[in-house]
């Protein structure tokens, strides 16, 4: 039986997707969409100039929306991580009645900001398979992104957008998993800047003149205070760099409702201390480190060792152990597991290895462009990502937990603003290749974004 039949709207696992039909009523594909939240233009509370925190105010505010329950939480790690969005194992729960501001930030998928629609799924996605019970299932690829779990520690409010003066959307309890999307307004959409913008930003009391949406187009790779600083005087940029930094504290999360996804945006920190928690998995901190390129790509660090060995050495290569023991020195990690390729040369090896048959044979290893690093804590791992470009000499290596340790969950791609951009950026930007179909491309243009496809099922 089709599970689609005589509907437009359709669930799977927490998503609602739309129906889109041929002519002859046969299903082409499943669109997924998003959950909008109106952004109300009347709210007078007060922004306190220069705070990057809301006030205490704020902790008694009450919300009549939904209310949500608590998640039973597996058995999983959680520690503190001291970047973008952190959260200490230290703070006390007995606060757990604080309320904190902060909202969500609708995302519009025909904003004039975009002009590809997205994501598209594309002919024959749908797919069917039978099973031994003669029952049939139905599965749909669905365009997703990977983020991080974390915890509330406290009761928290969420809220419209990245404000106090956004409306508020529910309360989400204490001990409750959220995924959190973005941090700040950077990479909000157009709209939700100028939103908060209008909403927050003053100076002395009276309101800055807010900019129009060819002006924020104009700001290219500039952060939001980069181009303050360029078009306001000093004392005008100091007030929105106050607000910058308070909207610095708000990140935008995904919370299960009734089984159903919704987003919003909630204070990371209060006066009272930090309000949600890095959530990982497994007891030992591993950190991936990738495009390394410590030969072909002549990382300038990695190559000026081996220049310096190869110096000593009879122009002979270094060892594998060389590369471990100098990656393990640089970032300070317990271990580091780093493969490579071998390379038969008598004339510049200057390892041995025994192959079948007893055959000894002299040469060298090429490193692999990835490696993995042992941390004995989190702390640590988290300095060595936040200073990993500045330590290694290289702007182009990537560095970032290790997935498995990471405990990253899917949320559809819809809802994540800096990865939607991306994307759309990417088809602007690139032209679709002779032997490419629209689909392929598309695909290369999610892939270079961090957007995958899940196969979702329901029977």
């Amino acid at each position: 039986m089709d599970i689609f039949a005589n509907t437009d709207v359709v669930n799977i696992q927490g998503m609602k997707f739309t129906v889109v039909r041929g002519s002859d009523g046969g299903i082409l594909r499943l669109e997924p969409m998003a959950v909008e939240i109106p952004i109300a233009d009347s709210h007078t509370e007060n922004f306190p100039l220069g705070s990057a925190v809301n006030s205490q105010s704020e902790a008694a505010e009450e919300c009549t929306a939904l209310n949500v329950k608590p998640v039973e939480m597996a058995p999983v790690r959680t520690a503190e991580i001291e970047e973008a969005v952190s959260a200490s194992t230290t703070v006390a729960s007995s606060t757990q009645d604080d309320v904190s501001s902060t909202g969500s930030d609708s995302f519009d998928l025909n904003s004039e900001d975009y002009l590809v629609d997205f994501p598209a799924l594309s002919k024959g996605t749908l797919k069917k398979s039978e099973q031994t019970d003669d029952k049939t299932v139905e599965s749909i690829d669905v365009d997703v992104c990977y983020m991080p779990v974390y915890r509330t520690l406290k009761k928290i409010q969420m809220r419209a957008g990245p404000g106090s003066k956004f409306p508020a959307v529910c309360v989400i309890p204490a001990n409750t998993t959220v995924r959190v999307l973005l941090e700040g307004v950077d990479d909000c959409s157009k709209s939700l800047v100028l939103k908060w913008w209008s909403l927050h930003v003053n100076h002395n009391g009276r309101a800055l003149r807010t900019p129009s949406k060819a002006v924020l187009n104009d700001r290219e790779n500039e952060s939001l205070e980069e181009w303050a600083e360029r078009v306001f005087s000093e004392e005008e940029f100091e007030s929105v760099k106050r607000h910058l930094r308070a909207a610095d504290n708000k990140v935008k999360v995904a919370v299960e409702i009734d089984g159903e996804d919704r987003f919003g945006w909630i204070s990371k920190r209060k006066k009272s201390g930090p309000m949600i928690q890095r959530i990982f998995k497994g007891d030992t901190p591993v950190v991936a480190v990738t495009n390394i390129g410590s030969l072909y790509n002549k990382n300038f660090l990695f190559a000026n060792e081996v220049t310096k060995y190869k110096s000593t050495h009879g122009s002979r290569f270094p060892p594998m152990s060389f590369y471990k023991k100098l990656l393990k020195t640089i970032s300070g990690c317990s271990k580091v597991e780093w493969e490579g390729e071998w390379r038969n040369n008598r004339r510049q090896g200057s390892e041995i290895v025994t192959i079948g048959n007893g055959i000894v044979r002299t040469g060298f290893y090429i490193p692999h462009d990835s490696a993995f690093l042992f941390f004995k804590s989190i702390s640590k791992a988290t300095s060595f990502i936040k200073n990993a470009e500045t330590l290694l000499e290289d702007q182009d290596i990537e560095v970032d937990f290790e997935r498995t340790f990471a405990n990253l969950q899917p949320v559809s791609a819809s809802a994540c603003p800096f990865e939607h951009a991306n994307y759309i950026s990417r088809l602007q930007q690139q032209r679709r290749l002779e032997e490419e179909t629209d689909e392929e491309f598309r695909q290369r243009a999610r892939t270079y974004a961090n957007i995958y496809k899940l196969t979702m099922t329901a029977l």
